[in-house]
């Protein structure tokens, strides 16, 4: 199994467990900085438990925190004007949700956790409040939200051009794997916390296909599933199969 170097597998109960520490949270550099110029009373970091199906926010409500997923996972769901839903992303400990909210000061989506989960909550008008005062804040934050951008198209590259099924999944699967290697952990082997329905519903495949897919790598030793979690066993060639040029 190919990982990469200081990585390690991601354990389900350092995921439960050990992964809320701050020093694992998206935001932490924030309240460090503020906590060293002196305006840590003003950035309150609150932290929250989720329960599986529990909504963190709906659509339509008013942007007033960031919010650092730091155990656990969550979905964001946009809906259509006919009430139909679609997934438009996962995310993972280390990840902020809900930043496309910023823009309008309503998010735009869903926000429900996929199984117990642990958040970081820090109201973006102490933010605010506090980059007039600190300049090198006001660096980190934009920092944050450039990183966050180049998350999102990382999430878009699974859906973009003319891919067939088996592209998309494969696709998916590989960006999955370099999200957890940006946070320490293996890139071959990770939970897939989301459901057959949610994963289909993302890609725009029917969960029929998925299931289809999955099976078939498996069969091949390409993957193995268990407990909500796969191990890639051949990563050359399922970036073949995802159209990408494999780097040793």
């Amino acid at each position: 199994m190919r990982t990469t170097k200081n990585s390690a597998a991601v354990d389900a109960k350092v995921v439960e467990r050990g992964f809320a520490a701050c020093r694992c949270c998206r935001l932490s550099p924030l309240c460090q900085l503020a906590s060293e110029h002196g305006t840590s009373g003003s950035i309150v970091c609150r932290g929250r438990r989720l329960r599986r199906g529990e909504v963190l926010f709906r659509e339509g409500d008013a942007f007033e925190a960031l919010f650092a997923v730091c155990s656990g996972s969550i979905k964001t769901v946009a809906h259509d004007a006919r009430a139909a839903s679609q997934a438009i992303g996962f995310f993972i400990p280390g990840e902020l949700v809900g930043i496309s909210g910023l823009t309008a000061r309503r998010h735009t989506s869903d926000a429900i956790a996929l199984e117990a989960t642990e958040i970081t909550e820090i109201p973006f008008g102490t933010v605010s409040e506090a980059m007039d005062s600190v300049p090198a804040l006001r660096r980190i934050v934009f920092q944050i939200l450039a990183e966050q951008l180049a998350h999102d198209e990382l999430l878009l590259l699974p859906l973009v051009g003319k891919k067939s099924a088996t592209e998309r999944l494969a696709s998916y699967l590989l960006a999955l794997g370099q999200r957890y290697a940006a946070r320490g952990f293996s890139s071959t082997e990770f939970p897939l916390s989301m459901s057959r329905n949610d994963l289909s519903n993302h890609l725009g495949l029917a969960k029929e296909t998925v299931c289809r897919l999955l099976a078939r790598l498996s069969e091949e030793g390409l993957l193995s599933l268990a407990s909500r979690r796969v191990r890639i066993h051949d990563l050359a060639r399922l970036t073949e199969l995802a159209g990408q040029r494999y780097a040793a």
